[in-house]
């Protein structure tokens, strides 16, 4: 991670960061860039975070970047049967586009992790769902089955694989100059759009980052 610039400082663009740890600077920017991207196309996006673990028995040479974007395109699959099924039974679903900031990270444990942000639109997602399989539209559903897939199991095998830590967030585009509050988890006053920021510039630390192995620590959708 040393030819990264890191970043200086508690805020960036400003915004508040997490300065529990070194944050870098690239990964910032494209954070950013996600985020608004989402907000300028779905005024009202539904944002939730997932935790991505790999099985004991997991090849260590098993191409993991390939892995994390069958992910991603298989829930995006997903998604977007769901709505094509729930529009088919006579319901007014929204479109909505699928964007995405993930980091790979490996602490003490012999594997690695993932933890991916998604933002949608929060006229077509407001809630994550449970797991059951009666409710295969649900979120929580949709991402479980598609890191199974992934890893060429079935979603049965998958329990303790997927967790979804923090609770998801509603966020309008208004909330970029809505009144501050006091937000514990940043410390300090902030308004919805501040404390987002705050929760996903946790994917840019350099802790735990994996370097030299070929592989991105870092990903997100483009546009």
């Amino acid at each position: 991670m040393s030819n990264h610039l890191i970043h200086q400082g508690s805020l960036f663009n400003g915004l508040p960061v997490n300065t529990n740890y070194s944050l870098i600077t690239r990964y910032l920017e494209q954070t950013h860039k996600v985020l608004n991207n989402a907000l300028s196309e779905h005024p009202r996006s539904f944002i939730f975070t997932v935790l991505l673990r790999l099985p004991n028995d997991t090849d260590n040479d098993l191409n993991l970047e390939r892995m994390i974007t069958r992910f991603i395109e298989g829930f995006k699959r997903r998604l977007q049967r769901s709505i094509v099924r729930r529009k088919n039974k006579g319901y007014r679903v929204h479109a909505t586009s699928v964007r995405y900031a993930w980091c790979r990270e490996q602490d003490s444990s012999n594997h690695q992790h993932y933890h991916v942000f998604f933002l949608l639109n929060g006229q077509t997602y407001h809630r994550l769902g449970d797991y059951s399989y009666e409710n295969k539209h649900h979120l929580r559903y949709m991402v479980a089955d598609a890191w199974a897939k992934a890893l060429g199991m079935s979603i049965e095998d998958n329990k303790g694989l997927v967790e979804f830590p923090g609770r998801p967030v509603m966020l309008n585009i208004q909330d970029i100059t809505s009144t501050r509050r006091y937000c514990k988890y940043v410390g300090r006053e902030a308004n919805g759009y501040e404390s987002v920021f705050y929760w996903m510039s946790y994917l840019a630390k350099v802790d735990t980052k994996q370097s030299g192995n070929g592989f991105r620590s870092f990903g997100s959708s483009m546009h």
